[in-house]
């Protein structure tokens, strides 16, 4: 049972936060028929969320399994309906607003369709113009659109089957490792995550990205932990990690190592010497990944998107304090630069101001308010289990520090799209979290959520003052 979450306490906590907001940006904030809609969506969720925590609590583990598989299929598909239904309401395109990568990627599929059945396999020779980090869905609708026709609704379909499967695997690794009533409170926090389930919604790729991620942990996790070398759990290792790879190429190599780690903590062999000759395997291994990676461009490329990232953060904070004139930046790069370190769990705020440059905003700030309000058992979910769990959730927390790191160097810790693939592992955390906090320690959720009611209004009049708008 989660003693210290209020759901009562929760609802007036969103309803104030957009009450307040809306009455002190009443000239910026985003259209009330937005507000509205992405309020009752937010309030909707969370309250399922805690319902379902309550009422299947008792439910055996298979059994569980298998009703929230049913129950993310059915909230999948009517996420589905609901990104498309508001996405042609806006702009009258079945695509998110100011799509770009979601319309190249559907371009780069249904040319590699065309090329398919003109019996041209040579991928390479047409996707020149993109990284190995982006072969991976181009392939993959590319494939899809050869087998189905060129349609978004199909794989958009296979985003609802990927997510599904997500959803079963978190509840599985967290059993593991936390035991039941956590494994089911992750699993329903993962369903009914507002961010993730947009995003089924749209022709990106990281909700196969996720669904490869919390793949490749969950058979590392029964091959160390549970002892379970089968050639089966082998196989869908390797062809996990292979997908990620060539989906975000440097979240293969965080992987990669993670595991490595994960695998010196729980190896277990009789004499040290032996040990040792397992790590040293591995770390050779990750040499010729390395190796092989930089060999082929890769290492370059992730060199260079960390490059560009941090030269488009300086041009952002300088071209925003040249508009701002004498007042320029109300906190200077020298403060913001150190911040996303420290935000990068808490991040992205709540977004309710309307920008032109940041319409999506509309769609997303319900998902980024449910992670303001819960992150906060994050930080005790990872302080529990650096305390007593090291050993068997040292993957889950290395993946999740190694990419939360590379997001904040790279200045990418406040975008959607990069946090979202860190999200459920963060779910995981937000779920022990919830069960190891005592009820006399409750307290300290609600002063959390004090300063988080000004920490979501500073960030909006944070947007507007760049701007130069107050």
């Amino acid at each position: 049972m989660l003693k210290t979450f209020n759901i009562k306490n929760v609802i007036f906590f969103i309803l104030a936060v957009l009450v307040f907001n809306c009455l002190f940006f009443s000239e910026y904030i985003m259209p009330f028929h937005w507000i509205l809609t992405g309020g009752i969506v937010l309030i909707i969720l969370i309250t399922a969320f805690y319902k379902f925590n309550l009422h299947w609590y008792k439910i055996e583990s298979k059994l569980f399994q298998k009703r929230i598989f049913q129950l993310s299929l059915i909230v999948n598909f009517i996420s589905i309906g609901f990104v498309y239904l508001i996405c042609y309401l806006y702009d009258g395109t079945f695509f998110e607003p100011r799509a770009a990568d979601s319309v190249i990627y559907h371009q780069h599929g249904i040319d590699l369709a065309n090329n398919f059945k003109n019996d041209n396999f040579n991928i390479s020779s047409y996707l020149t113009d993109n990284d190995y980090s982006d072969y991976g869905y181009n392939v993959f609708l590319g494939v899809v659109y050869f087998i189905f026709g060129p349609y978004t609704l199909v794989a958009r379909l296979f985003n609802v089957i990927f997510f599904a499967f997500t959803v079963k695997a978190i509840y599985k690794l967290t059993e593991i490792i936390y035991g039941i009533n956590v494994a089911k409170t992750a699993s329903l926090i993962t369903a009914f995550s507002p961010f993730l389930l947009f995003f089924i919604g749209v022709n990106l790729k990281e909700t196969l990205m996720i669904f490869a991620l919390v793949s490749a942990a969950l058979y590392s996790i029964k091959i160390l932990l549970l002892k379970q070398n089968s050639v089966k759990n082998y196989s869908l290792l390797i062809i996990s990690v292979m997908i990620l790879f060539f989906l975000r190429t440097i979240l293969g190599i965080i992987f990669f190592i993670s595991f490595a780690v994960f695998y010196y903590l729980n190896i277990n062999l009789k004499k040290n010497i032996y040990k040792i000759l397992a790590v040293a395997g591995l770390f050779f291994s990750l040499l010729f990944v390395v190796y092989y990676l930089n060999k082929i461009g890769i290492t370059q490329q992730v060199v260079d998107t960390y490059n560009q990232s941090s030269s488009q953060t300086d041009a952002e904070l300088a071209d925003k304090a040249s508009k701002g004139g004498d007042r320029g930046l109300s906190i200077k790069k020298a403060v913001v630069v150190p911040l996303l370190f420290v935000s990068v769990l808490t991040a992205p705020f709540s977004t309710l101001v309307f920008l032109d440059d940041q319409v999506e905003s509309v769609w997303l700030f319900p998902g980024a308010l449910m992670k303001n309000i819960l992150v906060f058992y994050a930080f005790i979910g990872v302080w529990y289990s650096v305390r007593y769990l090291w050993r068997s959730s040292s993957v889950i927390i290395l993946i999740l520090i190694g990419y939360l790191f590379v997001m904040a160097v790279s200045a990418q810790s406040t975008s959607i799209r990069y946090q979202l693939v860190a999200l459920p592992f963060i779910n995981v955390f937000i779920a022990y979290g919830m069960h190891r906090l005592k009820s006399n320690k409750k307290n300290l959720w609600y002063l959390y959520l004090f300063f988080m009611f000004f920490a979501i209004f500073a960030w909006n009049y944070f947007k507007l003052s760049i701007r130069n708008l107050v």
